[in-house]
């Protein structure tokens, strides 16, 4: 009996995590924000109007990527890719310094086979921006 409740307690277990690892949150790429260049070029007939892009972020199982990001077209995926996430260094050291009044703007970098992008959150909630280094040293100023 003990050996059942056991083989019911993992299977379930193992049933809540995904490939990808146990998911910690997911957002959605802002209407006015550029595609991350892992989706472009658009094929002709495609509005930017028409897509959008969900990132989600995991914690990984057995190691592995951190960050999935899915193309969307309505409600088909059109492409998927995942990679590895990391903060900006520098930005976090400064935000840091005087948390929480500098816990917004986020910056966080993804690289997926290669290329790097990077992301930011500009406030608190579930939408991000594909963003640019001049954005993270609008912020940190002469701290940069």
């Amino acid at each position: 009996m003990k050996l059942l409740v056991i083989l019911i307690t993992v299977t379930s277990l193992v049933s809540c995590v995904s490939v990808n690892g146990i998911l910690e949150s997911e957002f959605k790429l802002a209407q006015e924000s550029r595609l991350p260049v892992w989706f472009s070029p658009l094929s002709d007939d495609t509005k930017r109007e028409e897509l959008t892009v969900n990132l989600r972020f995991y914690t990984p199982i057995f190691g592995g990527n951190d960050a999935v990001l899915v193309l969307k077209k309505g409600i088909f995926p059109l492409k998927r890719v995942s990679g590895k996430s990391e903060f900006h260094a520098k930005h976090r050291t400064w935000a840091r310094e005087n948390w929480p009044e500098r816990a917004r703007p986020a910056f966080t970098y993804i690289t997926v086979d290669g290329v790097t992008e990077l992301v930011e959150f500009k406030k608190k909630g579930p939408i991000f921006y594909i963003s640019t280094e001049s954005s993270v040293k609008e912020v940190m100023g002469q701290h940069y």
